[in-house]
């Protein structure tokens, strides 16, 4: 849905309305003059060719382009805008549709709603350092640009700002950038891949809704909101790493994400909207953390290779039909007491499922529970160790490779997570090294060393080389683990 209707006015009406009685000429340019600037407010919409705006007229620097002051000149095929140039308005250039070539000048510094709409024949535009606002709908429909490159200097990505730029393949935005606006990247469905850098905040509603060919996220770790239908019909979205800063993940977050085989979700989400996950038709196991409290009506809906759910403590309500018509879903494990449970939660789901609860939770009856084939489990801690966050390790397999190193240089430290995924106390979590070279491996102790059922801590493991050549140890992670205790990994690095 197209949020800047209020560019789909008549090119013609909207340079009437910029070009006030009393405005001065120069060459083809209509420009009004305060004294001491010039703003360039109109250009005839049937010049054809290139333009180029000059920085300065009658002695004074050109500084503004008004608001749609080049709107519909259709024939125009490239524009430079002068280095004098600090503002870009409204809808400047919008149905530009001719226009291939565009450079901006290094001292503009807002780019206001719309400028670029509808650019539909630009390729490729550099964006100077300078620029700190990009609007809403400033390239909305530029359906032919490939790349862009937002600087680091640029705080906001306004609503829509680069929506159906279908061919849009690559995108790289700056470390300044603290917010992208609902629908911002909505149906680029030539991008693949997205970076958010730990600046970021918010994912607005639909940013990046129709994104047909994007088949990896990074989201950073600052941000908090992942918007409502944040990633709808990603189709080829196969994997999901949610930071821990996360604290909510909107209504149709992933919704239709076909494609999506893993999804991480940290232990500071607290809400998970309706339809989050609705037919993530290859998620094949979810683990909802002890912080999450609500789980919308519909949020895994339709999960057609969904085997196993477990639930965190915290969950005290689910909504109807969030795990329905899942028809290879054969358990879900409650960590805490029963919670609310909507009409039909688990229906449709395999023939062999039931519900699973640590003895004693209250709520819970035997041998079924809200009409469900229920069994309660004893009480067992089970440890496990991702590196990195959704990479889970194998005990004595796992074998962490730190790369070469300078001797006496260190390495920047890999962050292990540990995850009690049982249903007892995960306690006397410790870790000791050894090996050839265990001095050269420097390992932080657990932040916790007791993990209650579906609670994680972490700890850190950097290289930093005594000698050169091959260097080779392993740390044990003690515990209480029935099976796995101690929990190990080898470690290698190359010192030079």
């Amino acid at each position: 849905m197209n949020l800047i209707k209020h560019l789909h006015i008549l090119p013609l009406v909207l340079c009437l309305l910029a070009n006030p009685l009393s405005a001065a000429t120069f060459g083809n340019f209509t420009y009004d003059d305060n004294g001491t600037a010039i703003s360039i407010i109109q250009y005839p919409y049937t010049a054809i060719g290139a333009v180029v705006i000059p920085a300065t007229i009658a002695g004074k620097p050109v500084i503004s382009i008004g608001d749609g002051a080049f709107s519909g000149c259709s024939a125009l095929t490239s524009v430079t805008i002068p280095n004098s140039i600090t503002y870009i308005g409204n809808g400047a250039f919008t149905n530009c549709t001719a226009m291939t070539s565009l450079t901006i000048g290094s001292n503009v510094t807002t780019i206001a709603s719309g400028a670029f709409h509808n650019c539909s024949s630009l390729t490729s535009v550099t964006l100077p350092n300078s620029v700190t606002s990009l609007a809403g709908g400033v390239f909305e429909y530029c359906s032919s640009l490939t790349s862009m490159t937002i600087p680091n200097g640029v705080i906001s990505i306004g609503d829509g700002a680069f929506y159906d730029c279908s061919s849009l393949t690559t995108v790289t935005i700056g470390s300044g950038v603290t917010s992208i606006g609902d629908t911002a990247f909505f149906g680029c469905d030539s991008l693949t891949s997205v970076t958010l850098p730990n600046s970021v905040t918010t994912i607005g509603n639909n940013a990046f809704s129709y994104c047909g060919s994007l088949t990896s996220v990074i989201i950073g770790n600052g941000v908090t909101t992942i918007g409502n239908g944040a990633f709808y019909r990603c189709n080829y979205l196969a994997r999901v790493t949610i930071p821990n800063s996360v604290t909510q993940i909107g209504y149709q977050a992933f919704y239709y994400c076909a494609s999506l085989t893993s999804v991480t979700i940290p232990n500071s989400v607290t809400y998970i909207g309706y339809d989050a996950f609705y037919n993530c038709a290859l998620l094949t196991s979810v683990t909802i953390p002890n912080s999450v409290t609500f789980i919308g009506y519909e949020a895994f809906r339709s999960c057609d290779a969904l085997t196993r759910v477990t639930l965190g403590s915290g969950v005290t309500s689910i909504g109807y039909n969030a795990f329905s018509d899942c028809p290879l879903l054969m358990e879900a494990t409650f960590l805490g007491k029963a919670p609310i449970l909507g009409n039909q939660g688990f229906f449709n789901t395999s023939s062999s499922f039931k519900v699973y609860f640590i003895q004693g939770s209250a709520g819970f009856t035997t041998p079924t529970w809200q009409g469900y084939p229920s069994v309660a489990l004893p009480k067992v801690p089970d440890i496990a160790i991702q590196q990195p966050v959704g990479s889970n390790l194998v005990d004595g397999v796992a074998k962490k490779k730190f790369g070469s190193k300078a001797v006496g240089s260190s390495t920047v430290a890999k962050s292990y997570t540990i995850s009690n995924v049982g249903t007892g106390s995960l306690t006397g979590l410790v870790i000791t090294k050894d090996g050839t070279s265990a001095g050269d491996f420097i390992v932080t102790a657990p932040i916790k060393t007791t993990l209650a059922p579906g609670e994680t801590t972490t700890f850190t493991v950097k290289f930093k080389p005594t000698a050169t050549g091959t260097r080779n140890a392993a740390i044990h992670i003690g515990c209480n683990d029935p099976d796995e205790n101690p929990f190990d990994i080898k470690l290698a690095g190359l010192g030079t």
